[in-house]
């Protein structure tokens, strides 16, 4: 109990020292929002860029040119591939499909399970709302409007859709579809011109065969308009290119054979990365991962150290009235402990304020629970063990210290 009052004191303490802990705190701020930033944008590898780094996709040549038959012929003949070649694992495939339900609604699939696997829609490309978290979401590009068309008067309103509405979707004798509009996006990537006044919706693939029942629609009556491969290993691994390059060989070849009859018609598909570049590029963010950690721990350690040189005279002098080393120690690590806590705060803060401000006040633009668990382990969790040896140093400290210069 003793050592937790003197604890409490030098947290009250520390915060009484103005200048210097404003110091240091803006210095535990500085490396805690570098190293969020830097865990962050690996973590993005791993969302937004995770197709760039371990996906293989296949697009439609043109619009309905890949029925959904066609589209579940090849990811079968591919997926048997992996079966028998030993040089090709897919960790996860998802086909997209896409139909008309009348002339002024287009239906697109969608896996809400894997936001980032499609590059048409996916978390980044929300300009409003959020990407859909449950089956009843749906997403629908930015600018989409309802339109209504009296046929007595011949008057045709419009009004456009906003995040939040609902639709519902009944016929006699069916259960209602219940649909709530989650987000928009920006669709400028898929969207064919004349397409403005025709309403997309993009639901889970979960309500895509039920939506197609309730209009009366078979899956003859659907196209396919990408499928996607993602293969195991992560953004510092060298093997995740070697799959791919791998992955994507064999699809070449399968689309050359030209069975439009049997497969659709496909856009040709992308070389990929070379193997050599992938691995420097794997080698380097081993590296830079190396840099960041290492280089936190000796910043911090050395700030930390720097806080305890301040306090040789504070030291000296609770020596001197016959502290026991433990009780010293705790005061000393209360204060370093307490500005690199504070710091982290504040530099995390800065941080998701700097990444609001760079994506334009983006709702959608958060650091990754990775980013700041990272940022903590540095700037705090890992500080630790140089407190205790910087301790162990400072508390050398003689008690005739506290009488030098007087």
């Amino acid at each position: 109990m003793g050592n937790f009052r003197v604890f409490k004191k030098s947290v009250r303490f520390t915060f009484r020292s103005k200048r210097r802990f404003f110091v240091f705190l803006m210095i535990f701020g500085i490396v805690s929002t570098f190293i969020a930033f830097y865990i962050d944008t690996l973590d993005d590898m791993r969302t937004d860029g995770i197709l760039e780094q371990k996906g293989v996709s296949m697009y439609q040549e043109d619009s309905k040119t890949v029925t959904y038959a066609q589209g579940t012929k090849i990811l079968s003949d591919i997926l048997l591939i992996e079966d028998s070649d030993d040089d090709i694992k897919i960790e996860t495939s998802i086909i997209f499909h896409y139909a008309e339900l009348d002339p002024y609604i287009r239906l697109y699939s969608m896996d809400i399970h894997h936001p980032w696997y499609s590059e048409f829609v996916k978390p980044s490309l929300v300009s409003a709302g959020e990407y859909p978290t449950s089956k009843s979401h749906i997403l629908v590009p930015s600018g989409s409007k309802q339109i209504y068309n009296s046929s007595s008067t011949g008057v045709v309103v419009d009004t456009e859709i906003a995040v939040g509405q609902l639709f519902t979707f009944e016929k006699a004798g069916s259960d209602p579809i219940e649909l709530r509009v989650s987000g928009k996006f920006d669709s400028s990537q898929i969207q064919e011109q004349g397409d403005e006044d025709r309403l997309w919706i993009f639901a889970d693939k979960s309500k895509f065969e039920s939506l197609l029942k309730l209009f009366g629609k078979t899956t003859a009556d659907a196209y396919t308009y990408s499928i996607t491969f993602v293969v195991p290993g992560n953004i510092i691994s060298r093997g995740a290119n070697k799959l791919v390059t791998a992955l994507n060989t064999q699809i070449k070849g399968l689309l050359k054979e030209n069975r439009i009859g049997e497969h659709g018609d496909w856009e040709p598909q992308p070389d990929s990365l070379p193997t050599d570049k992938a691995e420097d590029e794997a080698i380097q963010n081993w590296a830079n991962l190396l840099f960041v950690v290492l280089g936190g721990i000796i910043l911090t350690t050395m700030f930390a150290y720097l806080i305890s040189r301040f306090r040789r005279r504070e030291i000296a002098i609770l020596k001197a009235m016959g502290y026991a080393q433990s009780s010293v120690r705790t005061t000393l690590m209360a204060e370093i402990l307490t500005i690199a806590f504070v710091g982290f705060i504040f530099g995390v803060s800065m941080a998701q304020g700097l990444l609001f401000y760079l994506s334009d006040f983006s709702t959608t633009s958060l650091l990754s629970k990775e980013s700041v668990l990272v940022s903590f382990g540095i700037t705090v969790i890992v500080t630790l063990p140089g407190m205790l040896l910087v301790s162990w140093r400072v508390l050398q400290v003689s008690p005739s210290e506290a009488f030098r210069g007087l």
